[in-house]
C-alpha cells in the first residue's frame, strides 16, 4: 500500500485496473487487488476447512457456558479461543461429525455424573436427571449443574448456568425452537461452588458430559 501526502489522482477514488485508490485518515492511499488463484484447494485443506466449520457451528451459540466451563483451562488465552482449539483437534481424531463422540463444552478434573437420563416433559422443556459421582474425582453435593441445550441443525441454544445443585437429582431446560427433523443435543457440566476467583484451578469444574439427543 502506497500513502501520499498529496493527491496526485486529483481526488480520484475507486478502481484503475489492479490498483484501487481510496482515503484513510485524510490521505490519499493506493493498493493493488488481491491476486486471484485457479488452484483448487487440497483435500486435508478441505477436511480442514470442513472441520472448522462444523466446531464453530456448535461453539458459537455456546460462548456464556463455553466462557465458564473452559475459564480453568485457559492459560494466556480467551476460554472460547480454547474451547476452539481444543474441539477441532478432538474433532479430527475422531473421525466423526455425531457431537457425542468429540464435543467438549467444559474442561476441568472435578467429578461429572453417572446415571444421566434425558427425557421431554410438558411445557416445551427438557428435564434431567442423574446419579452418582464420577469415582476418584472431587465433589460436593452443592455442586453447581450447568446445563445446556443446542439445536445441532439451525444454532439455536438454551442454557442455564445455575440450573441445580448435584444433590437435587435433576433440572429442567427449555427447549430450543426446532424444526421437524431437528435434533437438540444436551450437555451438562459441574463447576464447584464460591470456587476462589482469579485462581485457576481444573478441580474446580468438570469436562462437560453429552447427556442425550431429542
Amino acid at each position: 500500500m502506497a500513502k501520499s501526502k498529496k493527491d496526485p489522482l486529483g481526488g480520484f477514488r475507486g478502481r484503475i485496473g489492479n490498483l484501487v485508490v481510496y482515503e484513510m485518515y485524510g490521505k490519499p492511499c493506493v493498493r493493488s487487488m488481491p491476486a486471484k488463484t485457479s488452484k483448487k484447494a487440497s483435500e486435508k485443506l478441505k477436511k480442514e476447512q470442513e472441520g472448522f466449520a462444523t466446531v464453530m457451528h456448535y461453539l458459537t451459540p455456546a460462548t456464556k457456558f463455553i466462557q465458564m466451563g473452559f475459564a480453568e483451562a485457559a492459560e494466556n488465552t480467551a476460554p472460547f479461543h480454547m474451547a476452539k482449539s481444543w474441539n477441532i483437534n478432538n474433532y479430527r481424531k475422531s473421525q466423526t461429525k455425531d457431537p457425542s463422540e468429540w464435543l467438549q463444552y467444559s474442561l476441568g478434573e472435578r467429578a461429572g455424573s453417572q446415571g444421566m437420563q434425558l427425557k421431554e416433559v410438558p411445557g416445551q422443556l427438557l428435564e434431567v436427571s442423574w446419579g452418582q459421582p464420577e469415582e476418584g474425582k472431587p465433589c460436593a453435593e452443592n455442586d453447581i449443574l450447568m446445563l445446556l441445550a443446542i439445536n445441532s441443525k439451525s444454532k439455536t441454544a438454551s442454557y442455564r448456568l445455575h440450573a441445580a445443585y448435584r444433590k437435587d437429582g435433576q433440572a429442567v431446560i427449555e427447549l430450543p425452537e426446532r424444526r421437524s427433523g431437528e435434533a437438540v443435543e444436551v450437555f451438562v457440566a459441574f463447576r464447584k461452588l464460591g470456587a476462589e476467583q482469579g485462581k485457576k484451578d481444573l478441580k474446580n469444574v468438570s469436562n462437560s458430559q453429552w447427556v442425550g439427543r431429542v
